[in-house]
């Protein structure tokens, strides 16, 4: 019963807020990113610049910053930010936790890293363009185009491309240049996660939670399609929702090489899923021959905030099983 609730209400609250009420945006961006999302670009290094740690019992906890390598992102989110979290004594493996849809900040993925801590793991969440320290203004839902939503897909999956460059060339505060490393994710965290997996400069062990090969399945047969403004976006040029779902199309892990690392791979998905189609994640998984996939029977919120121990145990099992192949 609390289960149902929780995905009724997480449902219903998709449609209060719309997005893309701006319409189409800057379509020269949506054309050229399209284009762009069907290659692995070249890592672009950047410049960490680290704060004070904060001292726990159990953890250190510091804030960084880069300049993004996407230049097409407005002034005010040009710089990155991200919150490193590890445990007292430093640690030999380090994850990079990317942001949901609509997630501000870091409390949400600061309860994964809690626990995490206690398994001798640090974590790194990066903050997403246009949410959270990064929002650049005005008001309503913060993708207010579609345009907005290329620009902010691109710049998280090369900001955690430049982020796991940084972490192989340099380590960071209590992380050594040697640790091992992984890239994971929530819903659509987890589609950038896997997006930065196969972008790597360097192999990673990849767990990607509740997450599509590409956001097209997500946004146009999923609960989450509530939420579009239709009405926005129908400016004559034709059926709003196939050019929609033509252009997320191009977005799609399924373009993309893939490297022997995802063979180590854990994907976690549920049956009950209202957001995140099944075939979505099955097409993610067959993509990646030898990558497992879990089942639970979950729906996409109460596996969020209901089922942590199944997202740790993932995260952690995709290290175990990528150190067991000597990889």
């Amino acid at each position: 019963m609390v289960t149902r609730a929780l995905e009724r209400g997480a449902t219903q609250l998709v449609a209060l807020r719309r997005f893309f009420h701006d319409g189409w945006g800057d379509r020269d961006v949506i054309e050229r990113f399209r284009a762009l999302a069907r290659h692995v670009p070249a890592v672009e290094p950047v410049e960490m610049h680290w704060g004070r740690p904060v001292e726990g019992k159990r953890a250190v906890v510091l804030d960084g910053e880069f300049t993004s390598p996407v230049v097409e992102l407005p002034e005010q989110c040009r710089t990155a930010h991200m919150r490193l979290v590890v445990p007292t004594g430093g640690a030999e493996r380090v994850v990079v936790l990317m942001a949901a849809w609509n997630e501000h900040g870091y409390g949400v993925r600061a309860q994964l890293a809690r626990r995490l801590v206690g398994r001798g793991l640090a974590t790194a969440m990066l903050e997403n363009p246009y949410y959270g320290s990064r929002i650049p203004g005005g008001d309503g839902h913060p993708m207010a185009a579609v345009s907005d939503f290329f620009v902010m897909g691109r710049a998280a999956a090369l900001e955690g491309q430049s982020l796991l460059d940084t972490l192989a060339r340099n380590g960071a505060p209590g992380i050594p240049a040697s640790a091992a490393l992984g890239v994971s994710g929530f819903s659509m965290g987890g589609n950038v996660a896997a997006f930065v997996a196969v972008m790597s400069p360097v192999p990673v062990a990849a767990a990607p939670l509740a997450a599509s090969y590409s956001p097209a399945p997500v946004f146009l047969d999923g609960a989450i399609r509530a939420g579009i403004d239709w009405e926005a976006l129908d400016d004559g040029g034709g059926d709003p929702e196939e050019r929609l779902r033509a252009a997320l199309a191009d977005y799609s892990v399924l373009r993309l090489p893939v490297p022997d690392h995802t063979r180590h791979a854990v994907i976690v998905a549920g049956r009950e899923d209202a957001y995140v189609p099944a075939e979505a994640a099955e097409r993610l998984h067959r993509h990646w021959p030898g990558s497992e996939l879990r089942w639970t029977r979950e729906g996409h919120a109460s596996l969020r905030f209901l089922r942590r121990p199944t997202l740790i145990r993932a995260i952690l099992d995709s290290f175990d099983r990528k150190e067991a192949a000597g990889a």
